[in-house]
């Protein structure tokens, strides 16, 4: 019986050393996705973290025991306040982008302020999507097609 806590007990260490090794290696090698354009929410990630950190635990509370309405009516309100510090911090963040895109355009610095608003709105689709022809049976892929149609 002991050796097999052992052998337990070890087979875990490895499975943690490799584990650990494969995720390390990964994030060296493959990165992680980064957006091509900007967002609020990315911005203000350890704050929303820490308003939702301070919700979940009553929300949790609130559906343990459903009939309570104290419990009920705690969640509520600080949900109610969870989003609208939401609102407000995603409201700071576009008047802080228009200012900037605004400064921009004042200074008619239209090479930063075509790169501020591609950021914001991220890159236009590019190509046209495919269309039926008027009797609905052949698919134009043509872009003068398309146009005609």
């Amino acid at each position: 019986m002991l050796s097999l806590t052992n052998n337990q007990s070890s087979i875990e260490k490895q499975w943690i050393v490799f584990r650990d090794t494969v995720h390390k290696t990964a994030l060296e090698h493959l990165r992680p996705t980064t957006r091509r354009n900007q967002d609020w929410f990315d911005e203000n990630d350890e704050k929303i973290q820490l308003l939702l950190a301070e919700k979940r635990p009553l929300h949790r509370a609130y559906q343990d025991d459903p009939l309570s309405t104290s419990k009920r009516n705690v969640f509520v309100s600080v949900r109610s306040t969870v989003q609208k510090r939401l609102r407000e911090m995603q409201d700071a963040w576009l008047s802080a982008k228009a200012d900037e895109i605004q400064g921009y355009a004042d200074r008619e610095d239209y090479k930063r302020f075509y790169d501020a608003l591609s950021s914001v709105y991220g890159p236009q689709s590019s190509g046209t999507s495919p269309l039926l022809d008027a009797s609905g049976r052949k698919l134009l892929t043509e872009k003068m097609q398309i146009l005609e149609r």
